[in-house]
């Protein structure tokens, strides 16, 4: 366990979990909006959870891998430049979860595999590239997630091409942390929090304008979106308030652990509240594995 400990924390499982209910709004929208959700497609569910899961962890792991040598001078603990994991065998591990990412999504539709051949493509551009653009960086991996719940679209043919506008949903959850997360080593500054507060709404109103496009019942996500708001600005007053790094590493921990809250949203909205509720059930065991492995 010793050994395999610091390869399972390569992959940051708690935040793997906010990836699968990301696909799982996905999927429950379309079922419910397009076929009335007779009858879920557990089989299609299970491969496009192992997808996301793959694509979703091997981009973690490759995004300690191209940091390693940034890692081994800010963050020294790190599996890689702590040499609990040679950078060789993370590269391979990377690999392979994205292979098994791929072809999950190929079991289930190819219109699934092309969207995660994207995915995998965004997150080498941004380990690579655009990670250390102070605009882009953000906008890449906001399309990750954006596409990332649409993947779950796929088990229906006709999914994706009426339910695309659900991918801007996640946009500004996605770059706010991104803009925090240039804080967690050195502190954050009062401005760039106030800026990261104007997308904690862009991702309310977003939520807001999709259910009204689609005749969503909003009365099913009240208590999440208020478990939303209320937990995220809570941690972005405490660092407001003292921007230290530890305090900016919260917001960023508790922006990542909010997905989930805001798939429950969708998933409530589209289906019931009791399926929401069921998906937020995820957040407790997100939380326990954060006590174990990184978040940030």
């Amino acid at each position: 366990m010793k050994y395999i400990f610091p390869y399972i924390q390569l992959m940051r499982p708690a935040n793997i979990i906010t990836s699968i209910t990301n696909v799982g709004s996905g999927f429950i929208a379309s079922y419910c909006f397009l076929e009335n959700m007779p009858i879920l497609n557990y089989s299609d569910l299970i491969f496009l959870s192992l997808s996301t899961i793959g694509l979703y962890g091997g981009g973690i792991v490759f995004n300690d891998f191209y940091d390693s040598s940034i890692d081994a001078v800010e963050r020294p603990y790190r599996p890689i430049p702590s040499g609990a994991v040679p950078k060789l065998h993370a590269g391979i591990l990377g690999s392979f979860l994205f292979i098994v990412g791929l072809l999950a999504a190929l079991k289930v539709s190819l219109l699934g595999f092309f969207i995660s051949l994207v995915i995998c493509s965004l997150c080498f551009l941004y380990n690579t590239s655009t990670k250390h653009n102070k605009y882009l960086a953000g906008i890449t991996l906001a399309l990750c997630r954006g596409l990332n719940l649409l993947l779950g679209t796929t088990s229906i043919s006709s999914g994706l091409f009426i339910l695309w506008p659900m991918a801007f949903i996640p946009f500004g959850l996605t770059i706010a942390i991104s803009l925090n997360s240039q804080g967690e080593v050195q502190g954050g500054n009062k401005l760039k929090l106030v800026r990261s507060i104007w997308f904690y709404l862009l991702t309310i109103i977003t939520f807001l304008i999709v259910l009204k496009t689609y005749n969503s019942n909003f009365k099913n996500s009240i208590l999440f979106l208020g478990l939303y708001i209320g937990i995220n600005f809570f941690y972005l007053d405490n660092a407001f308030n003292n921007p230290l790094p530890i305090n900016i590493q919260k917001v960023v921990k508790w922006g990542v652990l909010s997905f989930i809250i805001m798939d429950a949203s969708i998933i409530a909205s589209f289906s019931n509240f009791y399926y929401g509720l069921l998906a937020l059930c995820l957040l407790p065991i997100s939380i326990i594995l954060s006590k174990f492995f990184t978040v940030t």
